[in-house]
C-alpha cells in the first residue's frame, strides 16, 4: 500500500501551510485524486485518522474529489475516459493519446475556521 507516504506528505504540506499562514485550526482538507494515479481514495480515507493522530490536524475532516482520467486522441483529437477504453480511442482505435486529467493527487482546498 503506497498510500501512507502520500497521506503523510499531504499532512505535512497542510501543516506547513497552516503554520506559514498563522492558521490555528484547519476545518477540512479537500483532495483531488485522479483515477489514473493508482491511489485508492478509500485507502486514503482509511489512513487519514492514523496520519493526523497527534498532529494539529487531528480534528480535521477530509473530503476527496475523484478526477476522471481524460485522454485526447493524438490522431483524431477525440476526448475520452482513458480507463474505460484502456487508452484506445473509441472513435478511431488509435493508441496515441495525451492525458488531460486524472494523473495527479493534490490538495485542492484547505478550509480554515
Amino acid at each position: 500500500m503506497h498510500e501512507m507516504p502520500i497521506v503523510l506528505s499531504i499532512v505535512k504540506t497542510v501543516e506547513d501551510f497552516a503554520a506559514a499562514n498563522h492558521v490555528s485550526e484547519v476545518k477540512t482538507v479537500v483532495l483531488e485524486i485522479g483515477e489514473l494515479t493508482g491511489v485508492m481514495p478509500r485507502y486514503v480515507e482509511m489512513l487519514w485518522p492514523v496520519a493526523v493522530e497527534r498532529t494539529s490536524l487531528q480534528q480535521t475532516a477530509l473530503k476527496i474529489l475523484e478526477i476522471e482520467g481524460v485522454a485526447q486522441c493524438g490522431m483524431c483529437n477525440h476526448q475520452y475516459n482513458a480507463l474505460k477504453y484502456n487508452g484506445i480511442c473509441p472513435e478511431c482505435g488509435s493508441e496515441q493519446r495525451i492525458i488531460l486529467s486524472g494523473k495527479d493527487v493534490m490538495v485542492k482546498e484547505v478550509q480554515v475556521l
